[in-house]
């Protein structure tokens, strides 16, 4: 229901009127833990519905000619642009400490930086409900937020409010991500 009747047919039209604005629109997508099949979503990362939902919306807009996506089924994807890499995952695979992520954070931006085998400054999660940017090092790191405004599993697990808000930022081809935005949703 979420995938055919509500996500698709909503982000679809959101995408054609934004393809009459951009010259081009990239559109990268990763998997996370909410679409897995299996108990509290830990099943296999393999069978996703977040990989589907990314899928069934790229043959949704593939009329659309400037619009380009990059899915994979795989837990990251580093993209560029111009060169400033950008490493995307969803953060399921990052954990809190006393239920604050930001040590996961830091910690794996670290660890990631040296053993993945692209290079990138920039690290781009969502999993965590709530806009928040960190300077760590050399390394930025741009956590989203949610689309619903009221989210019962972040109230009832979390203890925290589902903030219905996006981070828009523009690249600057010399010095990288210039400007951010959150845009609210609600």
């Amino acid at each position: 229901n979420q995938i055919f009747r509500v996500g698709v047919p909503a982000l679809t039209a959101m995408l054609v009127d934004l393809s009459t604005e951009f010259k081009e629109i990239e559109i990268y997508c990763t998997p996370g833990n909410h679409g897995r099949v299996g108990p509290k979503g830990w099943g296999n990362p393999v069978t996703n519905f977040d990989s589907v939902f990314s899928e069934v919306l790229k043959l949704a807009c593939q009329h659309i000619p400037n619009i380009k996506f990059k899915v994979t089924w795989e837990w990251y994807l580093v993209f560029y642009i111009w060169d400033w890499g950008f490493m995307q995952t969803h953060g399921d695979n990052i954990k809190s400490w006393m239920n604050l992520p930001v040590y996961g954070w830091t910690q794996k931006v670290m660890r990631w930086s040296g053993s993945i085998p692209e290079k990138f400054q920039y690290l781009l999660l969502g999993h965590f409900s709530n806009v928040s940017y960190l300077r760590w090092n050399d390394k930025k790191i741009i956590v989203n937020g949610c689309f619903p405004d009221s989210d019962d599993y972040v109230t009832s697990q979390l203890g925290m409010l589902s903030v219905a808000e996006q981070i828009i930022f523009g690249v600057h081809k010399n010095k990288g991500v210039t400007f951010k935005y959150e845009i609210g949703l609600a």
